[in-house]
């Protein structure tokens, strides 16, 4: 069985195509089996020029790259020298494109400035009116203060007066803190309470006896 008889046996019940036209697989053709590959003769002359003329181009090829990179690398240093010697001028000429600059800045943002100064000066001698305003009003609330002590130091209780002011206090009248104010604003002492107008025509049976000695009864 040759090869491709093989080939077709196992693969194509397996649904499988051939991925190359010509696949090694493949026998040789018979009409090219016995052929032997010759080289190709070179005429002399022919390759004599051909190397002649690459040699030519290669020596050419190199010279304009030579060329090339000397004259990039002449104008570069001829750049740098120009730079170099121009910094000082281009220095000179930038302080100057600056000064100017400054000098119209300062002139535009002067006006603003003392604007801005003004208000921070007015904003702060406010504050200094209204801090002393303040304090003189806490200098003179603390002296109103201090008269009031000094004018009340006679009825404070000291260590030297205590004795004194113990004294005082045992021997001053007792104070009856128990009465009542009626709706006329008469102060009303005693436990009875007093008749109001709407009980006028009520009888007098339990309305107090305002002539009575008794220490419970009403007194105005």
């Amino acid at each position: 069985m040759s090869k491709l008889s093989a080939f077709v046996k196992n693969t194509a019940d397996l649904g499988h195509k051939a991925t190359r036209k010509n696949p090694r697989i493949y026998p040789k053709a018979k009409t090219k089996r016995f052929n032997v590959r010759q080289p190709v003769p070179i005429d002399p002359e022919e390759n004599k020029l051909l190397t002649q003329w690459w040699s030519d181009y290669r020596l050419r090829y190199n010279a304009v790259i030579d060329l090339l990179t000397y004259e990039l690398k002449v104008k570069e240093s001829v750049l740098t020298a120009s730079i170099r010697r121009d910094d000082e001028g281009d220095r000179k000429r930038r302080w100057e494109v600056n000064e100017s600059w400054n000098k119209e800045t300062r002139a535009h943002s002067r006006p603003v400035l003392e604007t801005m100064l003004n208000e921070l000066v007015k904003e702060k001698q406010d504050r200094l009116v209204l801090f002393e305003q303040k304090a003189h009003e806490n200098i003179m609330t603390n002296m109103t203060k201090i008269e009031e002590l000094a004018a009340a130091s006679e009825h404070l209780v000291t260590w030297e007066n205590l004795d004194e002011k113990i004294e005082e206090i045992f021997n001053s009248p007792v104070v009856d803190y128990n009465f009542l104010v009626d709706q006329h604003g008469k102060v009303v002492h005693g436990s009875s309470p007093l008749p109001y107008p709407s009980d006028a025509k009520k009888s007098d049976e339990g309305l107090p006896n305002l002539s009575s000695t008794d220490d419970l009864s009403v007194t105005v």
